[in-house]
């Protein structure tokens, strides 16, 4: 397997052309080649938008190459990415992010295909902006719909959760669309206009509340939380950090957490009900790694009697919280509990009242994971 970084560095750049698309078709391409998942989520839907919709592709070889040359009419046409699909298909694919296309660009490379083998070529234009369709092609999308599938396919569907490496590749690939304003897209809605100047508030006043609760004395209330099990009991606010805001019980792994997770992304655990806004999360936490010593005391800890008993005992009652033995997206969580905020703190209008409601969902929360002796 070629490294991604030679991989990129292998582009020939063309003068007057944003060597961003380069970059982009490089990794996306080095993507196709080595995740095999993504590469059949987005030959499947491919498929899709040629009318050929959940054509069976297992087991077909897959071949993708970039900076393919062609003969064409008034010279030499290079195209951006060539897929061919066991013997029979092939996609030629023209990236653009901010430049034009050729004249005739799509037309010319589709009336010389046959010079890159005998198969049925569809032409695929992927673009920034839908405006960018300026000529005729078998399939026209935005790089936006890219972002929206693998987060739809990969990502939410936890596709790659048994490909740790493959993921996180995937999510950098995301994270660099949508840098460069090729994220998905939200469409505004009305409660998201009346939100805007208040919403920023919520993540402060929870800051202010989570502040002064870390001062309770927890062990009072929560006695399991000083078991011998869990790595010193010391309770901290460490401010937003992988997307949630909160207190960690203890000051080394295994610990425990409980707070608002105010970004899903990290965690890969996305809210119970979006309309509802964020949610409030109990984690007990492990340190985790595929191999080495992380590894041994990860499998340690997730084997422990104190661990297996509590997912036996949320098994049968979790209360009113969602309950999930370890999330396979974020491994170093081994138990969850969530809930809607909303509902936490609902009829609690005053700073007075939202933290005792906060205060009492935290010591109910975690006394229904870990017990209570």
């Amino acid at each position: 397997m070629q490294s991604i970084f030679s991989y990129l560095k292998s582009y020939v750049p063309s003068e007057g052309r944003d060597p961003k698309e380069d970059y982009l078709t490089q990794m996306f391409a080095w993507i196709l080649t080595n995740i095999d998942e993504a590469a059949r989520v987005y030959i499947g839907f491919l498929y899709e938008k040629v009318g050929e919709a959940g054509k069976d592709i297992e087991g077909l070889r897959i071949s993708v190459s970039t900076q393919e040359v062609l003969k064409v009419s008034d010279g030499v046409g290079r195209i951006d990415l060539l897929i061919k699909v066991g013997e029979d298909d092939g996609f030629i694919c023209e990236h653009k992010v901010f430049s034009d296309l050729s004249e005739n660009q799509i037309q010319k490379y589709m009336d010389n295909a046959d010079q890159l083998g005998n198969r049925t070529y569809y032409s695929v234009l992927v673009t920034y902006s839908s405006s960018q369709w300026i000529q005729d092609s078998d399939v026209a999308i935005t790089w936006s719909d890219i972002y929206s599938l693998f987060e739809e396919k990969i990502v939410k569907s936890g596709l790659l959760n048994s490909n740790e490496v493959g993921a996180f590749i995937i999510r950098e690939f995301m994270a660099y669309l949508h840098e460069n304003d090729m994220g998905g897209y939200t469409n505004i809605r009305p409660d998201m206009m009346r939100s805007w100047f208040v919403a920023p508030s919520l993540e402060k006043s929870l800051e202010r509340l989570f502040k002064e609760l870390v001062n309770e004395n927890w062990e009072d209330a929560c006695p399991n939380l000083s078991k011998s099990e869990f790595g010193g009991y010391k309770p901290s606010y460490n401010g937003r950090r992988w997307g949630r805001l909160g207190i960690d019980f203890h000051a080394n792994w295994m610990g425990v957490f409980a707070g608002v997770l105010l970004d899903p992304r990290d965690h890969g655990l996305y809210p119970t009900d979006e309309s509802k806004g964020p949610d409030f999360c109990i984690f007990i936490d492990s340190d985790y790694a595929k191999n080495g010593e992380k590894q041994k005391i990860y499998e340690n800890n997730v084997s422990l009697p104190f661990i297996v008993e509590r997912k036996k005992s949320l098994r049968d009652n979790c209360g009113d919280y969602d309950y999930f033995p370890g999330l396979d997206s974020s491994p170093w969580r081994i138990i969850a509990l969530r809930k809607p905020l909303l509902d936490v703190m609902r009829g609690a209008y005053d700073r007075k009242a939202q933290y005792e409601k906060l205060r009492q969902e935290i010591i109910s929360g975690i006394n229904l994971m870990i017990g209570k002796e």
